[in-house]
């Protein structure tokens, strides 16, 4: 859980030094790096919820614990990958279109 947390800092810190550097530097390619840094401070966070509630103890509701959580957190991450992926790939159409129209 602690080199979970250290990575949501580090990616966090990356974000902000990415996204201000872009901005005063005029560079959309470091502000979309900068971006994609917070994504993963985002996925981060996922995951260290999920850690947190696998590894509460049993209780009445639970009897065989909060294990569950993790493979759920990974899901969740995973999905969002995919979404990513998806949008990126509608984009690259978007681009070849506009490429094409300028030809």
């Amino acid at each position: 859980m602690r080199s979970t947390l250290a990575g949501i800092f580090v990616n966090l810190g990356l974000a902000l030094t990415k996204c201000t550097a872009g901005f005063f530097g005029h560079s959309f390619a470091l502000i979309a790096d900068g971006l994609e840094s917070a994504a993963d401070v985002i996925t981060g966070l996922v995951v260290y919820l999920g850690l947190r509630i696998a590894l509460r103890p049993p209780d009445d509701n639970h009897p065989y614990g909060h294990g569950k959580a993790e493979p759920i957190a990974a899901l969740v991450v995973g999905l969002s990958l995919l979404t990513c992926v998806d949008h990126s790939y509608s984009r690259v159409g978007l681009l070849k279109e506009c490429i094409s129209a300028l030809e």
